[in-house]
Formats: C-alpha cells, sequence, structure tokens
C-alpha cells in the first residue's frame, strides 16, 4: 500500500502515469479526470459473489438526457436555417454561418461527405452571406442535401411542422447507417452470472457500429417525443390549425427537455473510473485513489446550513464531525479488501493544499498495514539550450538561388517584393520561396488588406486604360478628362468598382461580373470609390500630363543589372509591375517621366538617408521605386530623368501628392536650376526628381545584401521581431520571441 508523492500538480501527470505503470496499471489518465472523480478502479480478472449460488450482480445503470447531446447539434442546424429562412432576390435565402454549421457537422458528412466538402469550400471562395435554395440544386451531388435545406412558410400546419422535423431525423438516421439500427446484446461472460438469456443493452462504444448506435438512440428517442407531441396536438388542435415554425420547434424542445435514456451494463473486467460514492460497498483487486492531499479528501468544507453547530448537536442533526466519520467509514470499506491500494497526492511545497491526507498518517503511523512504503515521484523540469533557427545552404539550395541568374525555361526571376522580403528577413525568404512552403489564409466574410490593395490597384488601372483604347502609346489628360470621371452621372467607377470586388473577393465568373453589391460589400465599394476619386482629384492638379502605361511589367521579366559607384556590378533576373508610368510637368512646365506606385498601406513617402530603406519597414518603397525606374530604364533605352512618386492612400485626403522625398543631399553635381526643383524650401529634404542622384550609392549597399543571399551564408532569422508582425511563418521559427 504505497502513498505517492507527486511533486508538481497537472505539469507531472507523466511522472504519475509512470509510477502508476510500475505498479501495474495499464491505462492512460490525464489531469482531466482529478476533477471528476475520486477513485480510479484497475480489475485484473472479475470478482466473483462471495455465495456459492450464481446470482445476477446488479446492473450499472446512467442516464443521459437527450437535451445538449451531441446528436442535438446536426438535429437544431437544420431547424435554425428553416427558423431563420428569409426572403432574398426573390427567393427563399439561408444565413450562410447556418448552412456552415449543418455541413460542417460529422454525421452530415457521414451521409455526403464530397457533397459537404464541395459546398463548404464554394461558400468560402464565393464569400457567401446569404445562401439561396438554388445553390443546392446547382449539382446532382448537393441535391442530396435538400431534404435538410428545406425552406418552410413562417406560418405553416400543425402536420407540416412536425413531419418537417421528422424528415430531417429519418435523413440522420440514414446517415448513420443501417448498422446503427441494429440491436447490441452483452457479452456472454459479463452474463454468465445468470441463467437467463443476454439482455439487450446499448454499450459503451468501443467502435464506430457502438457510437452509431448510442446516437441513433437519441434520434428515435427524439422522433419518439415528436410523436407524442404531434398525437396531443391532434386531440386539443384541429389538423389544420396554424402554427409559427418558431413555436413548433420551442414545443418540440420543450418536450425532449425532460426527456432521458439509459443505459445498462455490466463493466466487471478492466479500468473503472468511479467516484467514492459508486465504489462503496464494492470490492475490488486494486485501488488507485489521486488527490489524497489534506482538504481535499477529505474535504474542508461540508453543505452550507444556517443552523449553528450548536443547535444540530442539541437536535440530533448531522454534524460536520459526523460527516467527517462518513467519510472515514467509506474510505476504510472501500481499501479493506483489495489487495493492492496506491494513494497519491500533491507533493508540491506551495498552495494551501500540499499535505498528505489524514488518512495516509493514519495507515502510516497507527495501522502500519503490510507492505507500507512510500515513493516520490520528481517531474524534472529541463530548460532546454536556446538554438537559433538556421538553414544551411545545401547543394540543391544553392542550385535553386542560381537560377535567379541564368536563363532558360527553368530560371526565376526577383522582384522588388521578394527582395524587401529577403532584407525584412532571410528565412522568411527561405520558407516561401525556397522551400516552397506557403499558409493557406482561411477565407473570411470580409475584404482583407491585401484584397482591398487588390482591387483599388485595379480600379484605378482601368480607370485610366480606357483612356488608352485609341491611344495605345499614350494619351493626354486633361482637367475635363478628370472632370468627366468625377461627373457623378458618369458611372464609370462605380461599375469598375463593382466588377473589380467580384472578380477579386467574390471570384465571380465574367459573365457575372456586373451583379450589384450589397451589405458589406456595397459599402466596401463606396470607399474604393471615394479613394478613387480622390486620386483622381489630386491628380487634376498636375494636368495636363501624358499617360503612358498601367501594370507595365507584363512580359518584359529578364536580366536587370545593378552597378554601384565603385564600378562593380551584379546581374539578376528581375520582373515587376510598375503601377503607372506618365510624364507630368515640374513647376517649371518642363514634361519629366514619372513612375507611380499606389500604397494603401502606412508606407510612407520619404526616407531619412539611404541606409534606412534596409532598415525602417516603411521606408521600403524607395527601394522598390529605384528598382522599377532601373528596369523601365533599361527595358525602353531610357536615358533621361526620371521622377519617383508614391501614392499613399491613406494621406490624399489631408495632403496632395509629390516626388518621394529623402533626407540627403543628391550624389551627383547639381546646377543651380536643379537645385531650385529639388531641394524643399525651408527644409532638409530633397525631391528625388532623378532616380540616378541616388541609384548608384543604394546599389552599392543593395549588391552587398544580394551577394550574402547567393553566397554559402546561412538562412538566419531577423533579429528585428518588428518584422514578424505580418510574417506568415511566425508559428514556425518564432519560438523565444514575444511581441
Amino acid at each position: 500500500m504505497p502513498p505517492g508523492g507527486i511533486a508538481g500538480g497537472e505539469t507531472a501527470w507523466r511522472s504519475w502515469e509512470r509510477g502508476v505503470r510500475s505498479v501495474g496499471a495499464d491505462a492512460r489518465i490525464g489531469p482531466r479526470h482529478t476533477g471528476m472523480c475520486r477513485v480510479v478502479i484497475k480489475r485484473q480478472k472479475p470478482l466473483r459473489p462471495r455465495h456459492t449460488k450464481k446470482r445476477r450482480p446488479f446492473p450499472k445503470e446512467r442516464h443521459f438526457p437527450i437535451q445538449n447531446r451531441s446528436v442535438q447539434k446536426p438535429k437544431n442546424h437544420p431547424r435554425r436555417c428553416a427558423a431563420n429562412c428569409h426572403h432574398h432576390n426573390g427567393q427563399k435565402t439561408y444565413f450562410a454561418d447556418d448552412v456552415a454549421r449543418v455541413l460542417s457537422n460529422p454525421i452530415v458528412q457521414e451521409r455526403s461527405l464530397d457533397a459537404c466538402i464541395h459546398a463548404l469550400f464554394d461558400l468560402q471562395t464565393r464569400h457567401l452571406i446569404s445562401v439561396p435554395k438554388s445553390f443546392f440544386e446547382e449539382n446532382d451531388e448537393r441535391r442530396e442535401l435538400l431534404p435538410i435545406f428545406t425552406p418552410l412558410p413562417d406560418r405553416l400546419a400543425v402536420g407540416e411542422a412536425f413531419d418537417y422535423q421528422h424528415e430531417v431525423v429519418r435523413w440522420l438516421e440514414t446517415a448513420l447507417g443501417a448498422d446503427s439500427q441494429k440491436k447490441v446484446s452483452t457479452p456472454a461472460d459479463e452474463t454468465d452470472f445468470d441463467d437467463d438469456s443476454s439482455r439487450e443493452t446499448i454499450p459503451v462504444a468501443d467502435g464506430p457500429n457502438d457510437a452509431n448506435a448510442v446516437q441513433h438512440a437519441f434520434l428515435q428517442a427524439y422522433g419518439e417525443a415528436i410523436d407524442r407531441l404531434k398525437g396531443f396536438c391532434g386531440i386539443y388542435l384541429p389538423p389544420d390549425a396554424p402554427i409559427d415554425k418558431t413555436t413548433a420547434f420551442t414545443l418540440a424542445d420543450r418536450m425532449v427537455q425532460g426527456e432521458m435514456i439509459s443505459f445498462e451494463g455490466l463493466p466487471l473486467i478492466g479500468l473503472q473510473i468511479m467516484g467514492v460514492l459508486e465504489a462503496r460497498s464494492l470490492d475490488f483487486d486494486t485501488l488507485i485513489i489521486p488527490s489524497m492531499n489534506e482538504r481535499v479528501f477529505p474535504r474542508v468544507r461540508f453543505t452550507a446550513s444556517f443552523i449553528p453547530p450548536v443547535l444540530r448537536r442539541a437536535f440530533g442533526l448531522t454534524t460536520p464531525d459526523e460527516q467527517e466519520a462518513i467519510f472515514a467509514y467509506r474510505f476504510y470499506r472501500m481499501i479493506s479488501r483489495a489487495h493492492n491500494v496506491y494513494l497519491l497526492y500533491d507533493a508540491r511545497a506551495t498552495g494551501r493544499r500540499t499535505q498528505p491526507s489524514r488518512y495516509i498518517h493514519q495507515l502510516e503511523h497507527i495501522y502500519r498495514p503490510v507492505g507500507f512504503r512510500r515513493s516520490t515521484y520528481a517531474y524534472r523540469m529541463h530548460n532546454p539550450e536556446e538554438t537559433a533557427f538556421i538553414v544551411e545552404k545545401s547543394e540543391s539550395i544553392r542550385r535553386h538561388l542560381n537560377r535567379y541568374r541564368t536563363s532558360g525555361p527553368e530560371a526565376l526571376y526577383l522582384s522588388a517584393s521578394r527582395i524587401n522580403q529577403y532584407l525584412s528577413c532571410p528565412m522568411s525568404f527561405y520558407l516561401q520561396y525556397v522551400a516552397g512552403y506557403s499558409r493557406e489564409d482561411q477565407p473570411t466574410e470580409w475584404i482583407d488588406e491585401s484584397t482591398y490593395g487588390t482591387i483599388v490597384h485595379e480600379v484605378l488601372e482601368n480607370v485610366y486604360d480606357s483612356l488608352l483604347k485609341d491611344s495605345p502609346n499614350g494619351v493626354l489628360v486633361e482637367a475635363s478628362t478628370i472632370d468627366g470621371f468625377l461627373n457623378r452621372n458618369d458611372r464609370t467607377i462605380q461599375v469598375l468598382t463593382t466588377r473589380a470586388i467580384n472578380r477579386n473577393f467574390l471570384n465571380l465568373p465574367d459573365d457575372r461580373l456586373d451583379f450589384s453589391l450589397s451589405g458589406q460589400n456595397k459599402l466596401t465599394g463606396s470607399i474604393v470609390a471615394q479613394y478613387v476619386r480622390k486620386t483622381l482629384e489630386r491628380d487634376r492638379d498636375l494636368t495636363p500630363f501624358v499617360y503612358l502605361h498601367g501594370e507595365w511589367g507584363k512580359g518584359e521579366e529578364g536580366p536587370l543589372t545593378l552597378t554601384d559607384d565603385t564600378g562593380n556590378s551584379m546581374t539578376f533576373n528581375f520582373t515587376c509591375r510598375i503601377d503607372r508610368v506618365d510624364r507630368v510637368p515640374d513647376s517649371d512646365g518642363t514634361p519629366r517621366l514619372r513612375i507611380v506606385d499606389y500604397k494603401t498601406g502606412g508606407d510612407s513617402d520619404e526616407a531619412q538617408d539611404l541606409e534606412s530603406v534596409f532598415t525602417n519597414y516603411k521606408s521600403k518603397g524607395l527601394l522598390q521605386l529605384m528598382l522599377y525606374a532601373q528596369a523601365y530604364a533599361a527595358r525602353k533605352n531610357c536615358d533621361e530623368p526620371i521622377s519617383l512618386s508614391l501614392y499613399s492612400l491613406r494621406r490624399l485626403m489631408l495632403e496632395p501628392v509629390g516626388p518621394y522625398k529623402i533626407r540627403i543631399a543628391p550624389f551627383r553635381p547639381q546646377t543651380e536650376s536643379d537645385i531650385a526643383l529639388k531641394q524643399m524650401p525651408r527644409s532638409t529634404k530633397w525631391r528625388i526628381l532623378d532616380y540616378r542622384d541616388y541609384s548608384p550609392q543604394l546599389n552599392r549597399l543593395l549588391i552587398g545584401h544580394l551577394n550574402e543571399l547567393f553566397s554559402d551564408e546561412p538562412f538566419r532569422c531577423t533579429d528585428d521581431i518588428s518584422h514578424c508582425r505580418l510574417c506568415r511563418f511566425t508559428s514556425i521559427c518564432r519560438t523565444d520571441k514575444d511581441d
């Protein structure tokens, strides 16, 4: 009878398990059992009754309510769909959340797994908020789900309401399969104490068929409750009496609220988990009793009473002393016939319940049973050494990286976003573009930031590209042209916004892009239209200008050579998508080629210096514009000044657009007229009106980082955890960094 001290609470259950296994217990018992039981009994062999004549032992019976069982969910979810069914666009429609709950239920998926998975995928990809009935009539696969997605009128006859619920129950019974409807008998070796035939029971589930049998029993009981309710309504109500569907569902819930199902069985072999009261008057070979701490066993507080102990003792009522005596009787009666008793207690030195139970002290110092010994099972926590997450560049990784510098069908292309991702965190670049990992984001009911930016870019591109139909080499945009778009009677912006949302968010086919928006999408569309209108208003201040390209770079992939101020150069494959290329007049009226990048986030349109481009996340736009300018100049053989401009749509409402600004002077010699144009008055900021004033010095810094990419330097995680906020791989590599 060894009492075991456990050093540590729930974290010590592995040590507790090793201790239990060392004494022959063949079960895995976690900390969740301690809150629900006081006794763990391991039976090595069935115990025969002590009398000579065979007698049937008292069967163990448990009662489970129908209400709030797992089978309620697949039954309630179709009812919720029917109750919340409403008219939308001339047809009966369900809420997408209600439909998703039905399709996600395991019992429904037992019947039509493929139909449920495909329907859920369509709900997510199409971002449906309201699901019409026609959604389940699109193909034969989904038509199998129509019985549980039957729309009901708001008021219907009494019989129709209960017939619908019966139809749902029958459909769910069919989903459980035919095996679930057969009776299951208690095994003969558990009923050999009686000469009668075996008793038909529903045993504890040991396999899928037994689990389905339990579910079928609940469904059958629910169906019988509906029959009784229908019979009562037939007695007291006329057959065609109208009833609200919500009322019918509420009556059914009230009918089954107190229904119970009894499960009988004779679990005489194996491990049993029981409470102290359940174990009274029963004999067992082996007892394992956890939580044998003072103030827990016996507990400190008993049933609360307003009667003071003095009056209780005077009138012969039970007192705390008598309740403690009852606890002592139950404990000693429980262990009196056991061959092996294991008493477990928490041996930590903190808290109020750290001492062993008084019964352990009584056994150790007073009764001293034969074989008594004490064991301590310590839970040793090792503090592992922090290891950096590093990926060495193997031969296969180096071959993969070299594809960014070779031509041919297997060539890979760097982009400004990929370079920025490598500069932010080399490990993130490796995981996504070398190892090929990607996080599959769950579709949401709202437009995320990435999709929002795509929609704004597409609308702005299509607004100006509509002018290039007759002038593919560029079109002159005047104030009257902008006024035409801003005219309230012109629906160009509204139509383009609707199409962009339907294409990029709702994933509709091309023949349905003109479908009108509704709900939250309509509100988002109006916000996008306001941003587009404000952008056009800012562009009106720059008129007249020549619009040349939108989303330039498609099909222009190729090698890009960067040369620094020391004469060193590097060539790699580069691809880009320039949001806009135009020719805007300077303050002196001279047209200047300009590259524009739209930003819907918090990017800044100025940088402190060139080094901050590689360290400040908000200044990464300058590197992107510099690469775009060099790529455009190389593809177009352009040797003229190119201005850089970043449109931060968040700030368009407050300030006009202008060239990108930096707080260092140009590195190339400047004329007085250039200084007057580029230097901002009463400020240390300079306008970048010619990318060549800074590109050689920036290339020197960038080439150093790219040489590191193509060298043997391993991939490491960034030390700046601010880059981890929007990273997709924080769950993989950020093990020791906290926000």
